[in-house]
């Protein structure tokens, strides 16, 4: 490769990751007014005034606002597959497992990506938009399935029902998004180490 051309090279890398360093502060002001206006009530107009760009501006980055919530949902998506692997890799045991995901779920559901995902199940303007997170809920509930099972087997967690019991944990850490949301509450991460205690109870077989 020529002086020339790697010089352009590092350029065009440049560029491309202050775009993307760009776009994302835009998707994650977004994300924070969806959650708090909802996503009919914000618009790129606000969302410029808000990032203090012009809407031109706004455009070089995004298409739409379709796009942006988009680009939240993908992003979020992302995030908690992430969890649910690093949890079921970690060389230890099942219940283990469960409170390392138990932790990080926690986590996600204050970010605000997370919480707009979980705001999304329900208030999403189109069905394109909600069902990303019912496959995701799928695998998420299937994960942490196979971590309470693995936790069955060898002994670290006390004889129960994956099923029930993956279910009940996570109806209780996607409550977190509404404590977190709720003035004057305690936070997400505080709120979701009480709560596990309250399960680890029920999990610990000895």
């Amino acid at each position: 490769m020529s002086w020339n051309e790697t010089i352009q090279t590092r350029a065009e890398t440049h560029r491309a990751e202050q775009h993307r360093t760009k776009r994302m502060s835009i998707l994650r002001v977004a994300a924070r007014a969806f959650n708090q206006n909802g996503y009919y009530h914000t618009s790129l107009t606000q969302l410029a005034a808000e990032l203090n760009v012009t809407k031109p501006t706004l455009y070089y980055y995004v298409k739409n606002k379709d796009d942006i919530l988009e680009g939240i949902l993908t992003i979020a998506i992302e995030q908690f597959q992430a969890i649910v692997t690093a949890a079921e890799r970690l060389d230890t045991t099942g219940l283990e497992k469960v409170r390392r995901f138990f932790a990080d779920y926690a986590h996600l559901v204050s970010d605000d990506f997370g919480i707009c995902l979980i705001l999304m199940r329900i208030n999403a303007p189109e069905e394109k938009f909600r069902r990303p997170y019912r496959n995701l809920s799928r695998d998420v509930f299937d994960g942490l399935q196979r971590m309470i099972q693995s936790g069955l087997d060898d002994g670290s967690i006390a004889p129960c029902n994956p099923k029930y019991m993956a279910s009940a944990l996570i109806g209780t850490l996607n409550e977190t998004v509404y404590w977190h949301l709720a003035e004057g509450r305690d936070s997400p991460q505080n709120t979701a180490e009480k709560f596990f205690k309250v399960f680890e109870q029920g999990l610990t077989s000895s």
